[in-house]
């Protein structure tokens, strides 16, 4: 979901008279963007972060500085933090279409990871469940075909367009991803590493995840292999 640019509500025309503040929210929102465009300076999310806290000490009405913490917590997809943040938006009963929207996909997710009563989840307490590692590592074995504990580019391109996507990864875009979910990335994309890499993808979209399983004949619910469909793959 894109950071919206502005945020139009009478009660936040109110709340950033302040200028000083708005020119922090305008900074965090910066920040908060450079983040996303590069996700491993923790530091930038951090320090937005905390002229968000800042602007709340000093205007504690500031609803715009809940709805970005809420975004940040969203963006590093802990969804229990970031539904807390909208809570508090809720008691204030205020009108934030842009909370509004973000909260609605959040709890699409949380539904998406989490199961039901006859499904089990696919994340539990921050991690894969057990149910969807198994049948993760079923499908890398399908991909390993010779057993070597890790797949290499074309076995990664056969499983995407397996799986409906339409363009291969090149050997940098590979590489990176190796680099990204691997301790050890020179030999290729580890069991670790695909669990990894999916692990991400369910905490963006869990029923891309689901579709994947169903292309290899597995029930994308109860997360239990039909046959997998290794000639198909390999």
């Amino acid at each position: 979901m894109a950071l919206p640019r502005h945020i139009k509500t009478e009660q936040h025309k109110e709340n950033t008279e302040n200028v000083n503040v708005q020119n922090m929210l305008n900074t965090a929102r910066t920040g908060i963007l450079n983040f996303q465009r590069n996700p491993s300076d923790m530091e930038v999310l951090s320090k937005a972060t905390d002229i968000l806290i800042e602007c709340l000490e000093i205007e504690p009405t500031s609803f715009e500085s809940v709805y970005l913490l809420a975004y940040s917590c969203y963006v590093l997809n802990d969804f229990s933090t970031c539904m807390k943040f909208f809570d508090l938006l809720d008691e204030t009963e205020t009108n934030f279409p842009a909370a509004d929207e973000l909260k609605h996909e959040v709890l699409q997710l949380l539904e998406g990871v989490q199961g039901t009563i006859e499904y089990p989840p696919l994340i539990l307490e921050n991690e894969l469940s057990q149910e969807a590692e198994h049948i993760l590592t079923e499908i890398f074995k399908v991909l390993d075909t010779e057993n070597k504990g890790y797949v290499g580019i074309d076995e990664f391109n056969r499983h995407i367009l397996f799986t409906g996507g339409s363009h291969k990864v090149d050997a940098e875009q590979f590489n990176q991803i190796t680099r990204n979910y691997n301790e050890n990335a020179q030999l290729g994309l580890s069991l670790q590493g695909f669990l990894n890499l999916y692990y991400e993808q369910i905490l963006h979209d869990p029923s891309e995840f689901r579709k994947d399983l169903e292309r290899y004949n597995m029930d994308p619910y109860l997360l239990k292999p039909k046959s997998i469909k290794a000639a198909q793959c390999a």
